[in-house]
């Protein structure tokens, strides 16, 4: 196989993906947001680790603060066409509620957080709506650019259990600096089926069409979830962790060089569908 992606979606896409009450209206939205969104990221055709619902949870919480145009544009980047502002950040908020109730060792941590210049003033019924998300809005110096890169890092540490730092740099702000949307996940989970490091092995891993190296690959035997997606040209393994409402999704294109057009092909409710 070829591998030139590795991505990581939480709730949603590829690796982790959590089963959310086929009710909430967001769902679908949220999935076709994902979708999107990584397939303009792989349009560089590197390797990188992503999480779309990530950037769609803190752009929620902005689009509540915005009005006229820039709502209407943002509830059309956001695929919230149909749903009004208050509509979205109940179902949103909802849908943070269901990822936070996880059990069986797995763990996941989301932080949102507005950063505003502090000749701005925060709007009280926006704080309130920001709670809602389980978010916050604060205001911080800016021009102190160093003071304002060690409070942000700090706080994105602690919402982490300390396993994401160094999320933003100093040389990144200025006193012109007017707004900074912060998100962190993060995610720990322990297999349902684990990975007996006696099983590793040595195999081929193809980077092109013809050009392979040896690579340690790890091995399991047990019963998973597992299917053609003709429509992909793919195929699909389902893996679960502790929690069994959690569950990691490899997508793998049956051809060596099937990967850009799997991509290309990917469809929201299609991966939905056969999750």
């Amino acid at each position: 196989m070829i591998v030139k992606n590795i991505v990581f979606i939480p709730f949603l896409l590829l690796i982790t993906g959590i089963n959310v009450n086929a009710d909430f209206k967001i769902t679908d939205s949220v999935f076709d947001f994902s979708v999107a969104t990584f397939q303009l990221a792989n349009k560089n055709n590197a390797n990188f680790i992503m999480s779309p619902v990530s950037a769609q949870l803190i752009l929620a919480l902005t689009y509540d603060g915005a009005s006229g145009a820039t709502a209407d544009a943002m509830n059309i980047g956001l695929d919230l066409v149909g749903q009004t502002q208050a509509q979205a950040t109940n179902d949103f908020s909802a849908l943070i509620s269901s990822l936070m109730q996880l059990s069986g060792n797995t763990t996941l941590n989301i932080a949102n957080r507005i950063y505003l210049n502090n000749t701005f003033q925060i709007a009280p019924a926006f704080q309130a709506d920001a709670s809602q998300l389980q978010a916050s809005v604060a205001t911080i110096d800016f021009a102190d650019a160093s003071n304002a890169a060690n409070a942000i890092n700090a706080w994105a540490s602690e919402e982490t259990n300390g396993n994401i730092q160094g999320v933003v740099q100093a040389n990144q702000f200025n006193s012109n600096t007017a707004m900074v949307l912060v998100n962190a996940i993060n995610f720990e989970g322990v297999w349902k089926f684990q990975f007996d490091p006696k099983s590793t092995y040595a195999s081929s891993f193809y980077t092109d069409l013809k050009t392979s190296q040896q690579i340690l690959m790890m091995n399991n035997q047990a019963s998973f979830n597992y299917g053609s997606i003709p429509q992909l040209d793919a195929t699909a393994l389902q893996m679960i962790y502790m929690d069994p409402t959690v569950s990691m999704l490899l997508l793998l294109p049956n051809a060596r060089d099937g990967l850009s057009n799997m991509v290309e092909n990917l469809l929201g409710k299609l991966v939905l569908k056969h999750n």
